[in-house]
């Protein structure tokens, strides 16, 4: 029963970042369509930032094997890398 609460822990963790993640693709659209930046998005985003160390937190309880591998995956997904390579010309 408390391996559950704990899976169910993570597994809303990652939804709440999909969900906020979607908001913020509905916001870039809308300010594609209309020409302009909106504010909104920057909130978001550092929300993104918020759910993805949580995650990182529960990183550090025990776990089994694969919860432990779900959510390193998981995070590893929701963490911005920066490292892209530049183009050379």
């Amino acid at each position: 029963m408390e391996r559950d609460a704990e899976v169910s822990a993570r597994v809303d963790l990652v939804q709440r970042f999909l969900d906020v993640s979607s908001d913020v693709l509905a916001e870039i659209g809308q300010s594609l369509t209309i020409g302009e930046a909106t504010p909104r998005v920057q909130k978001k985003l550092l929300e993104l930032e918020t759910w993805a160390e949580s995650l990182r937190a529960e990183e550090n309880k025990p776990a089994s094997a694969f919860l432990a591998a779900m959510t390193r995956d998981a995070r590893h997904q929701m963490t911005p890398h920066r490292s892209t390579p530049q183009c050379r010309s």
